[in-house]
């Protein structure tokens, strides 16, 4: 009888320790999600993006990982941005806006590759990537339009007052 209500007595508060734990990830995870956003809207985007890490590894909901791939998105961190939208459309088969991110991931990857033949021209010609980019000048001459409009205005009065 003894051992039957020591198993009943474990089964009882057992779970509620599992749940309490569960309340208190939960917690933690929402907390540092609401950092994140006063985070974004601060526009410090790289903080926000590692409170995002950091609640994604506690509680893996879809949510972080496209609010992650928006604060990489916002810091300049293309390929991450990139990695954390196609994490996020993995783990949401049913995304609404899932053609729209489906384009969002294609525009990452050619500003990505773009900015690897970018470096990779400057790589080939080094006296390209010493100096910087000059601009040239042409010699202007002055234009000759005042000068004619003042020698016609002189011959027109000269004209006048001769012929007046």
């Amino acid at each position: 009888m003894r051992p039957l209500v020591l198993a009943l007595l474990l089964s009882f508060f057992v779970p509620q320790r599992v749940v309490a734990q569960a309340q208190s990830k939960d917690a933690k995870a929402r907390e540092l999600f609401n950092k994140s956003d006063e985070s974004y809207k601060a526009g410090r985007f790289r903080e926000s993006a590692d409170l995002l890490r950091e609640a994604y590894k506690i509680d893996p909901h879809p949510i972080l990982l496209y609010n992650l791939a928006r604060s990489l998105d916002n810091d300049g961190d293309l390929e991450g941005a990139r990695d954390a939208y196609i994490q996020f459309l993995e783990a949401s088969p049913q995304a609404p806006n899932r053609e729209a991110l489906k384009a969002r991931v294609a525009t990452l990857q050619r500003q990505i590759d773009e900015r690897r033949l970018g470096g990779a021209a400057n790589i080939d010609r080094p006296d390209l990537a010493a100096r910087p980019p000059t601009v040239e000048r042409t010699a202007t001459r002055p234009s000759r339009a005042p000068w004619i409009a003042i020698g016609a205005g002189t011959l027109g009065l000269a004209t006048g007052a001769t012929l007046g």
